[in-house]
């Protein structure tokens, strides 16, 4: 039960024997050092922190049972072809049997099925496969920035942020510029909104929502001069953007 066929470990498999060599060192006091576990996290947080999900689990079943209708597993007259007779029963085990037979690189699969759950407002399982996809490579910005966004939509800021942090570290991005001023300016830290939202314009000098959002962040800020002027950027670029009619009045702008 902790082995995948009679070689590879599975999930439960890999976590006893990282508990086994864990508990080993820490025993026998490692080249004369006595283990500081201080930042033990706890065995439940390291299995879950393998990041695998549904798909990655169905993946590995049908490699698997590829494997197991083949020689040695069953004599070769008894061998069968499970690829080329079986009929996935559904998107996500499509997904996984295109990726077990090699039609379909693993990480697209991820993301495939991450954009669907999103857009099925299925948000935790989308963070799921964005997480996935971190853990294989945590130093690519995308799936970061796409795991913040599913937690945005989702109205969950708090969230979002150290995914939109980590994305905007690795590459700033015009998104992830404006939707950490956005967050700023909801939590009133209208100073670390500002340089935000003026990345977002060097980024895209012709975005209107940032063009609005930091005129407001201006005023905010008490420089009415700066708010004036970035309103009458946006007037020239989007003069009936929503609201700006009445935001230019209230800064005295004809």
């Amino acid at each position: 039960n902790i082995f995948l066929e009679h070689v590879h470990p599975n999930q439960q498999g890999y976590v006893l024997i990282a508990r086994l060599y864990y508990d080993a060192i820490a025993r026998q006091n490692f080249l004369g050092r006595k283990a500081d576990v201080s930042r033990f996290g706890g065995w439940e947080k390291y299995t879950q922190g393998m990041k695998l999900t549904e798909l990655d689990q169905r993946i590995a079943y049908h490699t698997i049972e590829t494997v197991k209708t083949r020689w040695p597993f069953v004599p070769v007259s008894k061998q069968l072809d499970y690829r080329g007779t079986y009929r996935p029963t559904n998107y996500l085990d499509s997904l996984a049997f295109t990726v077990s037979r090699g039609g379909l690189p693993w990480a697209q699969a991820k993301s495939m099925l991450a954009d669907r759950y999103a857009a099925a407002g299925q948000v935790e399982m989308a963070v799921g496969e964005y997480e996935g996809l971190i853990r294989d490579e945590p130093g690519i910005e995308v799936a970061w920035r796409l795991a913040g966004r599913a937690l945005l939509s989702a109205n969950q800021p708090e969230r979002a942020k150290p995914f939109l942090q980590r994305a905007y570290t690795i590459e700033p991005n015009k998104y992830t510029a404006m939707s950490l001023g956005m967050i700023a300016l909801q939590e009133k830290d209208v100073p670390r909104a500002i340089p935000y939202l003026e990345e977002t314009l060097q980024l895209d000098p012709n975005m209107t929502q940032a063009m609005y959002q930091l005129s407001l962040a201006y005023a905010l800020n008490r420089n009415i001069g700066a708010a004036r002027a970035m309103a009458n950027r946006l007037a020239q670029v989007s003069p009936d953007y929503p609201g700006l009619a009445n935001w230019m009045r209230t800064l005295g702008i004809r």
